[in-house]
């Protein structure tokens, strides 16, 4: 485990990247640009700074391999540490087999349009070796407090946690998390974002909206002031309360970083005072994202 109390001469010598995707050529590049440098079996920085990952390795990219051996190499060198994504979390629900025997939860479309790179390159002519990395993303953490900072993929939700216990998925968690109800809303909270599923009349929306937590209204809002993205103009102009929104980080607490939302933050990456998103869209056609914590500054390739 990356011990951050002995990083560098400082526990802020950290370096937070964003979901890289499968570009294994995009983090090494951005790996070289923070000084970090390949030497015995993993990447390494001569000042002896930490990289923690936000989570989404994998998918979408033509390379996850090489992006999972990266990372696990690191983590296990001890100069780096990575928590989960929704990405892997899916991963795990299509391919590990509940007590039936059958893989938890089946691909849509659109999750398989993202996979398959993956599916191309290592889970399907490499099974033996994918079930590894499937034990390895089933040993990730939801989330990481590392005191001076904090670390989920998608929403800091301290009921979530709370409810769960523990920051790790057993396999009895795992499959816990498929049906409607309070651990897959955890877990989902703490790796998707909250979301609206409905309207104050009781009205089913065609599709969730996804909330813009670490910015809750004091009261009432308007649906496009609590959405994170766009809204079609036929949901514009309704009002909601703020109570669909999780208890978050306080300021006080440190910087929160996140990922999941790509390009959020702009080129900044800061999407409030506390909370930054280090997604600055790779696999959206835009970069690979690193926050420098001591330094307080953006870096991107």
């Amino acid at each position: 485990m990356t011990d951050f109390s002995n990083t560098s001469s400082s526990p802020l010598a950290v370096d937070i990247i964003g979901d890289v995707h499968g570009h294994a050529d995009r983090l090494h590049e951005l790996l070289h640009e923070l000084g970090y440098r390949p030497a015995d079996a993993a990447w390494h920085h001569p000042a002896g700074r930490k990289a923690v990952f936000v989570g989404d390795l994998i998918n979408g990219g033509p390379d996850s391999r090489e992006v999972l051996q990266t990372v696990a190499d690191m983590q296990e060198a001890g100069s780096a540490a990575c928590v989960m994504g929704n990405h892997e979390y899916n991963a795990l629900l299509h391919y590990l087999p509940g007590s039936t025997g059958r893989p938890l939860r089946l691909l849509t479309d659109k999750q398989w349009k993202s996979h398959e790179p993956t599916f191309r390159q290592l889970a399907g002519p490499h099974p033996e070796e994918w079930a590894g990395w499937l034990r390895w993303m089933l040993n990730l953490p939801l989330w990481l407090d590392a005191g001076p900072f904090r670390v989920v993929h998608a929403c800091w939700d301290h009921e979530a946690m709370a409810f769960l216990i523990q920051s790790r998925l057993t396999p009895t968690l795992l499959e816990a998390s498929v049906p409607e109800g309070p651990t897959r809303q955890a877990v989902e909270n703490l790796l998707k974002g909250p979301v609206l599923t409905e309207l104050p009349d009781g009205a089913v929306l065609p599709s969730p909206i996804r909330l813009r937590w670490w910015d809750p209204p004091c009261g009432e809002a308007f649906l496009e002031e609590i959405s994170v993205d766009k809204l079609p103009r036929v949901l514009r102009g309704i009002r909601i309360a703020g109570n669909a929104f999780p208890d978050r980080c306080p300021a006080e607490t440190g910087p929160l970083f996140i990922g999941h939302y790509p390009k959020l933050g702009g080129d900044s990456l800061q999407v409030s005072r506390s909370v930054i998103c280090v997604d600055a869209g790779v696999s959206h056609g835009g970069k690979l994202a690193a926050w420098r914590l001591d330094e307080g500054v953006a870096v991107m390739v």
